[in-house]
């Protein structure tokens, strides 16, 4: 299988890191998901900023302790 994708090992590590910030600021729709993650991949190679950056710029309180806990009953399901 032939990919577009051929990533060093540095470009490989800041895509993992964007998908994880995106998951965190889309966890209920994986098509918007993959578009943060891209955008945001592309956004820091640009211009050297972290994707927990554009994450708080996003959603400004997603590493409080309230919303952690939403997110994770919604990750199990209730």
């Amino acid at each position: 299988m032939e990919s577009d994708w051929n990533l060093s090992q540095e470009e490989w590590k800041l895509m993992s890191r964007c998908n994880e910030a995106a998951r965190q600021a889309a966890p209920h729709d994986g098509n918007m998901c993959d578009s943060l993650a891209l955008h945001w991949y592309e956004r820091c190679k640009r211009t050297g900023e972290h994707p927990n950056k554009l994450l708080l710029q996003r959603c400004p309180n997603i590493k409080k302790e309230h919303v952690q806990r939403r997110l994770q009953k919604f990750r199990r399901g209730y």
